[in-house]
C-alpha cells in the first residue's frame, strides 16, 4: 500500500471450506483521481504503476514462494466506484 498513495488492499478468503487454495484481493482506492495517477490515457500503467509494481515485486515473489504460483487478469470490468 505504501507504494500507491490512496491505496487499500484487502485480502479475502472464502467463506465456504470446500473452496480450498483460492483467495482473491480488492485495492481500493481512495479517489478516482489516485486510481487514475497510475494508468495513462489508454488505461495501460504508467512509469509510476510499473516502478511500484517493481518495488513489490520482492514481496510478491515470496508470497508466491509460500502460497504458491497464481496468475493476474485484469481486464476493463475490473474497475469499480464504491458509492
Amino acid at each position: 500500500e505504501k507504494n500507491w498513495p490512496g491505496l487499500r488492499g484487502y485480502m479475502l478468503r472464502p467463506f465456504f471450506h470446500d473452496a480450498k487454495n483460492q483467495f482473491a484481493i480488492v485495492w481500493l482506492f481512495a479517489t478516482v483521481e489516485d486510481r487514475n495517477r497510475n494508468f495513462d490515457a489508454q488505461d495501460r500503467a504508467n512509469d509510476l504503476e510499473r516502478a511500484a509494481l517493481a518495488k513489490v515485486k520482492p514481496f510478491e515473489d515470496r508470497f508466491k514462494a509460500r502460497y504458491g504460483d497464481y496468475t493476474v487478469t485484469y481486464t476493463h470490468d475490473d474497475d469499480w466506484v464504491v458509492q
